[in-house]
């Protein structure tokens, strides 16, 4: 009897974790189609009207949470996946998830990026100083170099900081070896090039 209510348990947890990946692998896969199709709207290419003497920037865009923003791609380490805006459960399980206080890409500043470690970021455990990065949004195609690797507490949320460079940070969970949370944050920190 005990033996029979493992195996259905065991059956449980192996179909609820199959429905996880499936489910993100088919939002990854609905994501990219989209981002290829859908260009999201944006400002002019000049990025200041001028009205008299008042400079006023162009209004950020509206993104829907869980939409997808850029395709982030590392490829020495072989990391491709549909960034989707915002850092909640649902989304983050779909994909890695950009930050909603940081810069979109593009924008100057820092843009931030999390995702898990055992899924979408699980590369980022052999990513090296000096390594391409690229964010391709339908309207340009961002390069970055990889300027620093380091560990931080979960409450040290300077790693989220504007930045007067455009920058691009990479946070997952720390170390890549623990099973089930982990105590630490792992920041891929890059420049633009």
């Amino acid at each position: 009897n005990t033996l029979a209510l493992l195996i259905v348990a065991g059956v449980a947890m192996l179909s609820w974790s199959a429905a996880l990946v499936i489910d993100a692998r088919v939002a990854q896969d609905a994501a990219r189609r989209s981002l290829a199709l859908v260009s999201t709207p944006r400002a002019s290419v000049s990025p200041r009207d001028v009205i008299g003497a008042v400079t006023l920037a162009p209004p950020r865009p509206i993104v829907a949470r869980g939409s997808p923003i850029a395709e982030l791609l590392i490829p020495r380490v072989h990391l491709s996946s549909i960034v989707l805006h915002g850092s909640d459960t649902q989304t983050l399980r779909r994909g890695p998830g950009h930050l909603e206080q940081t810069a979109l890409p593009g924008e100057p500043g820092n843009v931030a990026i999390a995702g898990h470690r055992d899924t979408f970021f699980r590369p980022l455990r052999d990513v090296r100083r000096g390594d391409d990065v690229f964010l391709v949004t339908p309207q340009q195609r961002l390069h970055y170099k990889v300027t620093s690797l380091h560990v931080v507490h979960p409450r040290d949320l300077s790693v989220l900081e504007p930045t007067e460079q455009a920058t691009l940070t990479l946070i997952t969970c720390y170390p890549f070896s623990v099973f089930g949370n982990a105590p630490d944050r792992f920041v891929v920190r890059a420049t633009r090039v």
